[in-house]
């Protein structure tokens, strides 16, 4: 067997082409354990199809088999060509939730990461499966479905949909006061819900917001990728704030950047617009922008989203950095801090650390008060510190940072753009 993980989804995989597996949901109960097995989010099997190139078959660790995981589905493609199964770039993987098209991003043999096409969300109440759930129409003309369930006086109503298997979405004032292991099994095994589903619950963190006086507000979002959080950055100063909002996101992928355009154009927001651009060379929105969103762009790419954030003197700043190389390969031994640079895996983490702190450093000296905060939990994404920031009349120096680099030679890009 091997064990994957896709963005924390963790699964136990298992080849059932060359060999047999028998007793599924008993082994998947065992071999899920974090105790006494191998410990994991569950069991899936890989094995052959009739109507597609492989077919997929998930088992939950209490045993119980479910649709289809969208994380689960992503390793399933680097498996199968790791494994040898199969050399395709594109494959084609039967599930209990139909068949979905994984497309893969290959290079020097091995598989970079993989791409799922889930398809159009499932909304209808039959479908998802969910009973009992009150039917609703968006201004726009869709139809969905929300069910009330008296499990806690902080869910009020939970909207449902499934992208392949069920989901049911409740907005929270604060995660921190909700029981959400507790409510969450309730609401999984609740009757209304046949074939179980998955819970998830969204705090809306609006602190810098709360005092803004405006009607309208002005956003970028760099590196927005399928944009998941625009989308809902959107509708939350829109339809909770009731603010007219222009939000424009950026990507390199053109594919992604129409995609996104079309969808915003299908729930009919208007002010919602997607652009193939390059932080680094080309021209962006030259209009008054009151925020900037930065989430998981990688490298250095955090650092031009923050430069122009800074030359711009915009606002607000939202940062989630993603891998970040630049100081790991370039820092050498200088000074005290020697110790954390003998072992790869620790010089890297400390390099990303510390590329952070000069971040924010370099924030502060630019006039921002700057909030770290823990974007989500550790155990979801390693990537999980954001940089919240607010520009005020305040500034400082950049003496920390340069001793810094001046001791240990190495370079930062953020603090290279905005000393030109």
């Amino acid at each position: 067997f091997t064990k994957m993980h896709g963005l924390g989804n963790d699964y136990v995989y298992i080849d059932c082409i060359n060999q047999d597996i028998y007793n599924e949901q008993n082994l998947a109960k065992f071999i899920s354990n974090r105790n006494f097995g191998v410990g994991s989010d569950g069991l899936i099997l890989i094995k052959e199809s009739n109507v597609a190139d492989f077919r997929m078959q998930m088992f939950n660790s209490d045993g119980t088999e479910a649709e289809m995981c969208g994380n689960g589905i992503r390793c399933i493609g680097k498996f199968i060509y790791e494994k040898g199964l199969s050399k395709k770039n594109i494959l084609k993987i039967e599930t209990l939730a139909g068949i979905k098209k994984l497309i893969l991003n290959i290079k020097n043999e091995k598989v970079e990461s993989v791409k799922v096409d889930m398809g159009e969300p499932i909304l209808e109440s039959k479908n998802i499966p969910v009973k009992g759930a009150k039917f609703f129409k968006s201004k726009d003309n869709i139809s969905f479905y929300k069910l009330t369930l008296p499990v806690d006086k902080d869910i009020k109503e939970l909207t449902c949909v499934s992208m392949g298997n069920p989901h049911a979405v409740e907005y929270v004032s604060d995660v921190n006061t909700i029981e959400i292991e507790k409510i969450g099994k309730t609401i999984e095994f609740d009757s209304h819900f046949p074939s179980r589903v998955n819970v998830e619950f969204i705090e809306i963190i609006d602190d810098l917001f709360k005092s803004m006086k405006k009607d309208e507000i002005t956003m970028l979002d760099f590196g927005c990728g399928k944009s998941y959080l625009t989308f809902l950055v959107y509708y939350y100063f829109v339809e909770i704030k009731k603010m007219k909002a222009n939000i424009i996101g950026y990507d390199l992928k053109a594919d992604v950047v129409d995609r996104c355009n079309e969808i915003a154009k299908l729930y009919g927001y208007t002010g919602l617009h997607f652009q193939m651009n390059d932080i680094k060379k080309d021209k962006l929105y030259d209009g008054k922008i009151d925020a900037i969103i930065s989430l998981h762009a990688c490298d250095t790419a955090t650092d031009y989203a923050l430069d122009f954030a800074i030359k711009r003197k915009i606002p607000y700043i939202f940062s989630v950095p993603c891998c970040q190389h630049e100081i790991n390969q370039t820092i050498k031994k200088g000074g005290d801090f020697d110790i954390l640079l003998n072992d790869g895996l620790i010089k890297e983490r400390f390099s990303a650390l510390l590329t952070d702190a000069i971040r924010v450093e370099v924030l502060r000296a630019k006039g921002y008060n700057v909030d770290v905060i823990e974007f989500v939990d550790f155990a979801h994404s390693p990537k999980n510190i954001m940089l919240r920031a607010s520009l005020t009349d305040k500034s400082g120096s950049f003496d920390k940072v340069e001793k810094l680099i001046k001791k240990y030679n190495f370079t930062q890009k953020l603090y290279e753009l905005t000393k030109e």
